[in-house]
């Protein structure tokens, strides 16, 4: 196994800091607002633990055995996802580098501790086990010296396992209040097998991290026809339609090999109105297909309208998945999300 990252020791140790300017600060939850808002926020945002979506459309999809991904690094849990399905090199890029820590000790734990271990120490928030600092010592005594070391030490050394919980992860503070437990979709934390099965991939697995603005990813000269699959989460959600679709066309669909794929991710969304738009319909979205006015539901389905329709008249190919929700912050009376597949 290996990993890299653009991110040296300064930028460690600069990322520490400003983490620690959270400190006293009650974790919030992303409110979407307007597009610059919502980006603006999740740059400054604590870094994310875990994912709310559902991976099992890549499993339908289907990846080539050893494939390479570009990927939203996110919270890691769809890079592990891959490792498990036969992926092999992982490229990702987030705009928040905090979120490298995030992905690096996903990396380490999953190679390092068993299904029964990683549960307890990342997933299970109501154990004393969760975050705590003998396994993440554990942890740091196996890896290799690196700046997400040196960042993992620090925080341990400054408050463990309270600071992390109570302050630096968005909304794990939440979990202790309410005494509730985390709702687990992802594939590698269904099932000791395939929790396994990343385990044993990640023995030759190859990943990269870049702090890097989606907008921005052909400043990475990265060359052509080099991934079989692009795995953009949610990013959509923080970009103009118009925008988000350029770059997809002009920046990333370049990337992928002649038969591969881009997903987008939309929480709380029901594919039959995208399937109307595929069909050249208008979907028919009454009031009585939100729970309340507020978050700006409707104006969010407008976005994901727009940039469907953009696809669809490029001339892009597209399967839409229907998928058991992730449990995200619920706008609409569905308990479906979809993930919309792009092909080249």
């Amino acid at each position: 196994m290996k990993i890299s990252s653009s991110i040296n020791y300064e930028d460690a140790k600069k990322d520490f800091e400003e983490s620690l300017e959270f400190y006293g600060r009650t974790p919030s939850h992303t409110i979407f607002g307007s597009i610059n808002d919502a980006k603006l926020h999740y740059v400054k945002a604590h870094p994310a633990l875990f994912s709310n979506e559902n991976n099992n459309y890549i499993k339908a999809q289907g990846i080539p055995k050893n494939a390479s991904a570009f990927t939203i690094g996110a919270s890691y849990d769809t890079s592990l996802d891959l490792i498990g399905l036969g992926a092999k090199d992982i490229y990702s890029i987030d705009i928040n580098s905090k979120q490298f820590y995030i992905d690096c000790l996903k990396i380490w734990s999953a190679y390092y501790l068993t299904y029964d271990e990683f549960f307890q120490f990342l997933v299970n928030p109501l154990t004393d086990r969760f975050l705590n600092e003998k396994t993440m010592d554990y942890l740091l005594s196996k890896v290799p010296e690196s700046p997400a070391r040196m960042y993992w030490y620090l925080i341990y050394n400054k408050g463990g396992k309270s600071l992390l919980q109570d302050w630096l992860l968005l909304d794990e503070k939440n979990f202790k209040v309410h005494h509730s437990m985390r709702v687990v979709t992802y594939l590698y934390m269904k099932n000791k097998e395939f929790y396994d099965k990343v385990r044993e991939g990640l023995e030759d697995a190859y990943f990269h991290f870049t702090t890097c603005d989606i907008l921005e990813v052909d400043k990475l000269e990265l060359p052509e026809n080099i991934f079989d699959c692009a795995l953009l989460s949610n990013v959509h959600n923080f970009i103009e339609p118009k925008e988000f679709y350029k770059v997809v066309a002009d920046k990333i669909m370049p990337l992928l090999k002649g038969n591969g794929w881009l997903a987008y991710y939309e929480i709380e969304r029901k594919p039959e109105w995208f399937a109307s738009i595929k069909k050249g319909k208008n979907p028919c979205v009454t009031s009585d297909d939100f729970i309340s006015n507020i978050d700006n539901g409707s104006y969010q389905l407008y976005l994901s309208f727009e940039l469907y329709k953009l696809f669809v008249s490029g001339g892009y190919t597209s399967t839409i998945y229907s998928i058991s929700t992730g449990r995200g912050f619920k706008r609409i009376k569905t308990d479906r999300d979809s993930a919309i597949v792009i092909h080249k």
